[in-house]
């Protein structure tokens, strides 16, 4: 089941760079039919697949927000930080209740997943590979990529 999911993600992944490659294409091309540069409609679909930078610090990493229905938010993380959870918390990325068992994160990005109203949790993936440890157990690599995903 997990790695059905990761494929699955990495295939998400591959198509979405796939068509925005194919549509930077088309763009640029119908910009120089019409013997013009790029229109400004160019620009934004490029700035749309740059992360979002927040934080700061040394330390560098990458978020990647996943919704119900797939749809991805990167983030470029910067933080002194060397907790995940600590990190996050203190940017106003998660949010959660304290449990037996670690921070039972509820939140992120402002998106509630909670297994109480819908039986939907966030799984935590750390460099494409499902945790088996919560946020507040991992600690921050450097060029890492760190992904919550909405899961039933």
């Amino acid at each position: 089941m997990k790695r059905q999911i990761i494929l699955k993600n990495i295939l998400s992944l591959i198509l979405m760079f796939s068509l925005i490659a194919g549509l930077t294409s088309a763009l640029s091309a119908c910009g120089k039919q019409n013997g013009s540069s790029a229109n400004s409609d160019t620009s934004s679909v490029v700035s749309e697949v740059k992360p979002t930078e927040i934080g700061e610090g040394n330390t560098k990493f990458t978020l990647i927000v996943a919704d119900k229905q797939g749809n991805e938010t990167i983030f470029a993380v910067s933080t002194n930080e060397t907790n995940l959870a600590t990190a996050l918390k203190n940017l106003g990325l998660i949010e959660g209740e304290d449990s037996r068992y670690g921070l039972f994160i509820k939140k992120v990005n402002g998106i509630v997943a909670d297994y109480n109203i819908d039986q939907t949790y966030w799984a935590l993936y750390v460099g494409g590979e499902y945790s088996n440890v919560g946020a507040d157990s991992v600690t921050i690599k450097s060029g890492e990529t760190y992904k919550f995903a909405v899961s039933k």
